[in-house]
């Protein structure tokens, strides 16, 4: 559902030139199950990947549970880091990667869009 809405804010702040330096919209997606961050034309997507509101129930699904914090500066917004991390359930290993929110250049770490992405 948040597809057409985000495309439709990124054309809008496109051609009326509003300025993107930062991102101003966060909008937080789990959908894929897979953890990703994009950020573009004044808005970010992260997706945190598995864990949240689900709960355990695709732990079954064989792959690794992950989530995403996002650091942040408040009054105004302005989006600073996602840390994407990742746990293996049936060893216990564990990778965390830091994406820096660029304010100038546009970023894509995996693909929110498609699950594998």
């Amino acid at each position: 559902l948040a597809e057409p809405v985000i495309a439709q804010l990124r054309e809008q702040r496109r051609d009326q030139s509003v300025d993107a330096e930062a991102p101003s919209i966060l909008f937080v997606l789990g959908d894929t199950h897979r953890p990703a961050v994009d950020a573009a034309d004044g808005v970010l997507v992260v997706n945190g990947g598995t864990i949240g509101a689900g709960g355990t129930g695709n732990l079954n699904e064989g792959q690794d549970a992950s989530l995403a914090v996002v650091t942040y500066e408040r009054g105004p917004f302005v989006p600073l880091a996602a840390d994407l991390v990742t746990l293996d359930p049936g060893t216990g290993e564990t990778v965390a990667r830091r994406v820096r929110i660029d304010r100038k250049t546009p970023l894509q770490v995996g693909d929110p869009a498609v699950p594998g992405g």
